[in-house]
């Protein structure tokens, strides 16, 4: 049935849209991050650390729950594997956070260093997949952000378990340490 959504007219004029809408930005302010906050996390940032950040001009914010509405995970000290309209893809991590409002670092506590190494692999292993519109969790061959980001820990050995039916950057507190937030220095 998914399948069928998904090769139907409207599903694929609504990722169209969603995808315009997603790039929307209304910004009365400069962002909030600064020069000081890219350097902190260039000295901070490891391979398997989850980076979350925030935007408050950003339309589509609206209707993301949580402070933090974009996540992705860490695959070498400068790059980042993420998962947007676009689908899941790679950037340097200064792109990632460029003109933010903020942003937080997470180590997850990873048992062994294996458990790193399997957390990126699977990370880019995924690069060229498309965005899950219909935010489905069991679907393997499409993956929203928090979701990329929270297979990509479970591979590393590390279960998410969301509060709700869609995972949330908040849903990765728990299992990781904050090495950084940026709006608090």
């Amino acid at each position: 049935m998914k399948e069928l959504i998904r090769k139907s007219f409207l599903y694929k004029w609504l990722v169209k849209f969603l995808t315009w809408f997603g790039d929307l930005r209304i910004d009365f302010d400069p962002p909030a991050t600064r020069a000081r906050h890219f350097r902190k996390l260039m000295k901070l940032a490891e391979p398997g650390d989850v980076l979350c950040r925030k935007y408050d001009c950003y339309v589509d914010s609206i209707f993301i729950e949580g402070e933090y509405t974009h996540s992705g995970i860490l695959t070498h000290k400068d790059k980042i594997v993420h998962s947007i309209a676009e689908g899941v893809k790679s950037d340097d991590i200064l792109d990632f956070v460029l003109d933010t409002e903020g942003f937080i670092l997470l180590r997850p506590k990873y048992e062994t260093e294996q458990n790193v190494i399997n957390a990126v692999s699977f990370a880019e292993s995924q690069i060229g997949k498309p965005y899950d519109f219909l935010f489905e969790k069991s679907e393997e061959n499409s993956f929203y952000c928090h979701e990329l980001t929270s297979k990509s820990l479970a591979a590393g050995g590390l279960v998410i378990t969301p509060k709700k039916d869609i995972i949330y950057a908040s849903d990765f507190f728990n299992r990781c340490n904050i090495v950084y937030e940026s709006d608090e220095d």
